[in-house]
């Protein structure tokens, strides 16, 4: 696996993969000073952030329109803090 970043900049055939549902590649970072430059850091990977938008559209919070703010932060509040999985 080839880390390309500010330093390495050639190209190679593989430049980012998936790990644990972070995917790592390059991204454009700012330092403290506010320059920006070039680094190998994860994120969030697509693949992790389709499932996530697809379990919140399958709630189908449009159509809940007779439950109480409260019973969907519940139920949301749940799922957000890890306590039940998708």
């Amino acid at each position: 696996m080839y880390c390309r970043d500010g330093r390495r900049r050639s190209s190679y055939e593989h430049t980012s993969f998936t790990f644990l549902r972070y995917g790592f590649r390059v991204r454009m970072v700012r330092t403290k000073h506010g320059v920006y430059f070039l680094s190998f850091n994860p994120a969030i990977s697509d693949e992790a952030a389709k499932r996530i938008r697809a379990h919140i559209r399958s709630w189908r919070l449009h159509r809940r329109s007779g439950a109480s703010l409260k019973d969907l932060a519940h139920e949301i509040n749940a799922v957000a803090r890890g306590w039940i999985n998708y």
